[in-house]
């Protein structure tokens, strides 16, 4: 399959770029906060770092192959039940489907999405539709949550409405969350934990940017050893 820079495929160039028609503006401090985007600005993020978060995802799914068992431990599986946390224009979760079709191509996928912008949610669900036409590939959409987390109480509500999972994939999504409470790393993890399968995995992505403490993410997560107890 021919390949583009960033990992997109031909098809998925054109769509973004030629009939979304979005282009490459970046502005990493407004992309810190993209729950009251505009549809401008969620074009713009499409075209900017949907392609990046992609490519990452892709790459993760690449590790998970090379390097460990997980592919050889589920080949049973049929069907992959994601979740995509704060799921943006969907660079997170079209990277994870688009990677493990390619390693496990007679896969199914049903997709759960949440995020706090109806407009980006909107965007998240064609692009997965052309991936499903363009690689035919059979993705079912389950549920889609439209949900501002400005709380763990959010978390948990999220929680009552979904079913287990196998794959939980989040991605630069967190770091937002970090402006209304902190320890978000931690929380998610232990809440999301609950409705993980016992051979699932939970993607967490993120960017090395400050946070609204005016520390560094990595350098800020208090408690981060507790993130892996929660498993």
């Amino acid at each position: 399959m021919e390949v583009l820079s960033a990992n997109l495929t031909v098809w998925l160039y054109d769509y973004i770029y030629g009939v979304v028609g979005a282009c490459n503006n970046a502005d990493w401090e407004k992309a810190r906060q993209n729950l009251h985007n505009t549809h401008d600005d969620n074009i713009d993020y499409l075209g900017t770092y949907f392609p990046r978060t992609f490519t990452e995802v892709c790459r993760i799914i690449s590790y998970l192959k090379r390097d460990t068992q997980y592919f050889e431990e589920i080949s049973n599986k049929g069907c992959f039940r994601i979740l995509s946390a704060g799921c943006g224009t969907g660079g997170d979760v079209c990277g994870l489907i688009h990677a493990i079709h390619t390693v496990k191509p007679n896969t199914s996928f049903e997709v759960s999405l949440f995020d706090g912008n109806a407009d980006a949610l909107n965007l998240c669900q064609a692009v997965l539709h052309e991936l499903s036409v363009h690689e035919n590939i059979n993705i079912t959409i389950r549920f889609t949550i439209v949900s501002e987390v400005k709380s763990t109480k959010e978390f948990c509500e999220l929680i009552d409405l979904l079913s287990e999972q196998d794959i939980i994939i989040t991605s630069k999504f967190l770091n937002e969350v970090l402006g209304y409470f902190s320890n978000a790393y931690y929380y998610f993890v232990k809440i999301f934990s609950t409705i993980l399968a016992e051979d699932g995995i939970m993607v967490i992505n993120d960017v090395i940017c400050q946070a609204y403490c005016e520390q560094f993410v990595p350098t800020y997560i208090p408690n981060s050893e507790e993130i892996i107890l929660a498993f």
